[in-house]
């Protein structure tokens, strides 16, 4: 590939709004659950687009 490769971590996918509530039940019953640690300087959120020869991702919010 021609860009630069950057580590990234997918915490869930959803095709529809009908794996919505699949996904929150999920989210809410690891609360509190011991995941690791891993220093991280920002968070973004993102959206992505499948639907393209390649994925093409949109940044809809980051905290540094």
């Amino acid at each position: 590939e021609k860009t630069a490769w950057q580590p990234h971590l997918t915490l869930g996918r959803i095709r529809s709004s009908r794996g919505l509530v699949g996904l929150t039940e999920l989210v809410d019953s690891l609360k509190g659950e011991p995941l690791g640690e891993c220093p991280v300087d920002r968070v973004e959120l993102m959206r992505s687009h499948l639907d393209q020869p390649r994925a093409c991702y949109t940044v809809l919010q980051e905290r540094n």
